[in-house]
């Protein structure tokens, strides 16, 4: 099911930059869940029909102890689950001309991981909830 910010009882806990990266990504077309628990994590928004995980990091993920963590993260989500994750830094590449290269980066990623996509639904389905 697709995340409502206005329906869904935690939207008051999502970051702007989190609401930010939703809309833009409805906006492209594609079916978004919001706060998708897969194995340990839990992704900021999924694309169920591609497999492909979005994050946005704010300021906080700055530091060499995030930036590692979010490596190890995007690495199992990868191997285990088969969902590559497009990592989104900060609310430049959301707004004005930005926003133009990061749907074209979106689209790349997506057709990048397009040639693993069924063995990437499987091992996917096995750990989305």
């Amino acid at each position: 099911m697709t995340a409502s910010w206005q329906k869904d009882p935690q939207a008051t806990s999502y970051t702007a930059g989190h609401r930010k990266l939703y809309n833009v990504l409805t906006e492209m077309g594609l079916e978004i869940e919001s706060e998708v628990p897969v194995g340990k994590y839990t992704l900021d928004c999924y694309c169920p029909e591609v497999a492909i995980g979005f994050e946005f990091d704010g300021p906080h993920h700055d530091t060499p102890k995030q930036r590692k963590h979010g490596a190890e993260r995007d690495a199992w989500l990868l191997e285990e689950a088969g969902i590559p994750v497009l990592r989104v830094r900060g609310m430049s590449p959301l707004r004005g001309k930005g926003r133009a290269n990061f749907q074209r980066s979106v689209e790349g990623f997506i057709e990048d991981f397009s040639d693993s996509l069924d063995e990437r639904m499987e091992k996917a389905a096995r750990w989305v909830v």
